[in-house]
């Protein structure tokens, strides 16, 4: 398993934060995803031979956030 760091711009809240982490476990190749609101950082354990960056930031986009 890999640990990929994400900035999203745009989480406030723990909602937020829980939505994210719902939508990403559902990935298939993701095993945990921990949200830091603080630091407005989103780390995702998963094994990238299944999962992309790019399926990765496309899911959290599509709950209205950015992505950098």
């Amino acid at each position: 398993m890999t640990n990929k760091e994400f900035n999203v711009i745009g989480m406030t809240c723990n909602h937020c934060a829980n939505s994210v982490k719902r939508v990403l476990n559902s990935l298939n190749g993701v095993s945990s995803v921990e949200v830091d609101l603080d630091a407005k950082k989103v780390t995702v354990s998963c094994d990238e031979t299944i999962v992309t960056n790019e399926d990765i930031t496309s899911r959290i986009t599509r709950l209205g956030y950015e992505v950098r």
